[in-house]
């Protein structure tokens, strides 16, 4: 499974690690709100884990919106799941 999204202009694919029944992976995105999709075994896909949107040319897309970090002293802060 690879996730590719508008953060990249849909040109970088991002393999994601298999854990358990999930996958996941780490990317560092710029801050703004973000289309993406999932490529399993080729074919592209949205998640109902996460919200959806629609592009300009009606495709369905997840969405992402990254904020800015928030500081405090100095100290960026952290939300731990």
């Amino acid at each position: 499974v690879t996730v590719c999204g508008s953060w990249s202009s849909w040109m970088d694919h991002y393999k994601l690690g298999k854990s358990g029944d999930d996958f996941d992976g780490v990317i560092d995105l710029p801050v703004g709100k973000h289309q993406f999709k999932f490529i399993i075994d080729g074919n592209w896909t949205t998640s109902s884990q996460w919200p959806i949107t629609y592009d300009k040319d009606g495709q369905a897309n997840n969405v992402i919106d990254v904020a800015a970090p928030r500081y405090a002293n100095g100290v960026p802060l952290r939300k731990f799941h």
